[in-house]
Parts: structure tokens; sequence; C-alpha cells
């Protein structure tokens, strides 16, 4: 078997090989090449044309306030790209469960155009000036754009999903998961209950939450109780605060956990209290 001068041939090496890109993609100068040493004559090992395939290394991505379902500031970074991304392009950040109201603003003085796509869920960058190369790039979404974080907040099982794409010309990036994703836990069904309901006395106090995250001993949760005060009960003894602190008890056990020690800071007016088990 011979194959004909000048025929053109077309080679697929199958998935299945297991051959893969190099970790920093692939450039118009990456030095590949293909070259034979046959019976009718050799061939030096020439350069190829390619498909550029570029990527992100050291991805970042970090929240102000890191509170589920409200409207956050959003810092994208990331210590280098492999390729350049011109004036007109952009990168997109996915971002499953994200909420917002469509619309684009120039944010960080005009250096980029951001485009918020609820239908898709994508944060959308365009670069009015370069990002270069091997640069460091930090790229912030102001509070004001009104990009709420998901409801329930953003733990392990998303972060998979939390990536960034790029058709730049000089390398596109087609999905790469972002590496480092700040993650933010969420309460559900919440309420508060006092017994006596009778403001300025003292009473027993009832609260409920869902942790949507998981709570490992030694956590802490605390309830922020703005205009809550301490008043030492007469038949308790050594009830003073110390410190601003009085220690006490609840005792709550589930198959999940189990929550003891609670703290009430009067300066702070917050009470705490500590997990003791969890799984």
């Amino acid at each position: 078997l011979a194959w004909e001068f000048e025929e053109k041939i077309d080679i697929i090496v199958p998935l299945t090989m297991g051959i893969s890109l190099p970790p920093l993609g692939v450039s118009m100068d990456t030095g590949v090449s293909i070259k034979t040493h046959g019976m009718h004559a050799d061939v030096s090992a020439s350069s190829m044309r390619v498909q550029a395939v570029g990527t992100f290394l050291g991805t970042r991505l970090d929240f102000a306030p890191r509170t589920a379902n409200v409207p956050t500031a959003i810092s994208f970074s990331f210590d280098r790209a492999t390729m350049d991304i011109a004036a007109g392009e952009s990168l997109t950040l996915e971002l499953p469960g994200f909420s917002g109201d469509e619309k684009t603003e120039l944010i960080m003085d005009g250096k980029y155009a951001a485009t918020w796509i609820e239908t898709k869920q994508h944060l959308k960058i365009d670069a009015v000036k370069p990002i270069f190369r091997n640069v460091y790039t930090e790229i912030l979404l102001p509070l004001s754009f009104g990009l709420k974080l998901p409801m329930l907040g953003i733990l392990n099982n998303h972060l998979g999903r939390l990536a960034v794409i790029s058709a730049a010309a000089a390398g596109p990036v087609s999905h790469l998961p972002i590496e480092n994703v700040t993650t933010v836990g969420a309460f559900s069904s919440t309420s508060l209950r006092y017994l006596p309901a009778s403001a300025e006395n003292q009473a027993q106090i009832s609260f409920e939450f869902t942790p949507h995250m998981d709570l490992s001993p030694g956590d802490i949760v605390t309830l922020m109780l703005p205009g809550f005060f301490y008043k030492c009960a007469v038949q308790v003894q050594g009830c003073n605060l110390i410190n601003g602190t009085i220690q006490g008890r609840v005792e709550f056990s589930s198959p999940r956990y189990s929550l003891q020690h609670l703290t009430w800071n009067a300066n702070r007016e917050e009470l705490s209290l500590t997990v003791a088990r969890g799984v």
C-alpha cells in the first residue's frame, strides 16, 4: 500500500488513544512540525499550521459581600493568559445560579464593558483595551452592577460549573473551570420566636435555620440581635458579664449535628453557638 503523490491525507487520532493538549495550550509558534524518512525522499521537520488553543492560569473568583441571594461585587483574576485578548475581543464567565437584570456597563475606568446575559447566566467582559499574555489581570465588577449570588450560595458542587471561556483569535478557551472560587454558604427556613413576647422583659428565645452547607465541630453560628440586651436574673448566682460576655448551654441534637455552647456578647449584641458534632 502506498499513498499517491500529492494526495491529501486526513488522519484522525481517536480520543481513546489518550493524547492530551499541552497544559499551556497551543500557540501559532508552539513548534508543532511534521517530518518523514521515506524510501523516495526525506523531509526535515517542517512547521505546520495549527489550531490555536489558549488558557488562563491561576484563575480566582471572589465576592463582597459573601452573602447568598444579594447583590455582590465580583473579582475575577488570573495570574496570566497564554494568549493576547485583542481590543474588541472578550472573555465570558459562566455563572450558573447568579441572577440580575440584563445590562451593559463600562467598568474599571472604561477598560472593560460588562454585559450580563440572564438567559444564559453569562457575564461577558469585552476588552476595550488589549489584555496581554503573561500579565496578572484582575477584573472588578462593582456592587452597583446588581449581580446577585445564587439563592443557596456557592458550594463545592458548583465549583466545576463556574468557568471562563474566550473566543480570542490568538487562542480560544472553551469552558475552563475557575481554579479558586470562594465558597458561600446559605441558611433557609430561618425564624426567631420569644416566650413571653413582651418588650424589655427576659424571654426564652427560639430560633430555627436550615444550613445549605456542612457544619463541622468548632464552627460558630452567630445571630446578630440589635437592641437585645442582657439582664441578670435575681435567682441566678454568678451571672455578671465577664469581658462583656456570658456563657450558656443549649441542648440540640440531630442525626447530623450537636449544638451545645452558647455565648452572648453584650457589646456586639450577638448570640453565638458552637457546633459540637457535625457530619
